[in-house]
């Protein structure tokens, strides 16, 4: 579309200014530019609050993960004593017989 023919917005700075043609050329918005601008913020706006929320889940998933992750620890310990302490046995039992 030409750049005469769109409809414009008017600047800002009021209509008495003024100002080289490249200035004006700037100052006046395009109404078009203006909502597609206006969607895209909006399209921003809900990626991040997918992201958050993504972000929110992730964290909480990563927790419960750590949290599970020391009970392993914990009982992978437990288990190594038990199974040591049964060696420690069992050798006794073979010295004796």
């Amino acid at each position: 579309m030409p750049l005469d023919a769109r409809p414009l917005t008017r600047c800002p700075s009021g209509p008495n200014i003024v100002a080289s043609p490249h200035f004006l050329r700037r100052c006046w918005v395009d109404n078009e530019d203006i909502k597609a601008l206006e969607q895209r913020i909006d399209q921003l706006i809900a990626a991040c609050q997918r992201l958050r929320q993504d972000n929110q889940l992730l964290r909480s998933e990563n927790e419960n993960l750590s949290q599970k992750h020391t009970r392993l620890v914990e009982k992978t310990q437990v288990a190594r004593t038990r199974i040591e302490a049964m060696i420690g046995r069992l050798k006794s039992l073979e010295r004796s017989t």
